[in-house]
């Protein structure tokens, strides 16, 4: 999956191996090439792609 931002830029992509048992998210928008997470935790996913997401200006 790739996840982006609303102006079109990537901001994480995030993948599962058939028997791996975890996510492989990188976020090229903060500097994390890679970053492990356990398969039962996909709410730390979100929480990453969230915290990567460029903040709004108010």
């Amino acid at each position: 999956m790739i996840a982006h931002s609303r102006d079109g830029w990537e901001v994480a992509s995030v993948t599962v191996g058939e028997r791996s048992g975890c996510f492989v998210v990188s976020l090229p928008s903060v500097g994390v090439t890679t970053q492990m997470v356990n398969a039962d935790q996909p709410h730390a996913v979100v929480d990453l792609i969230l915290a990567a997401l460029p903040k709004e200006a108010a």
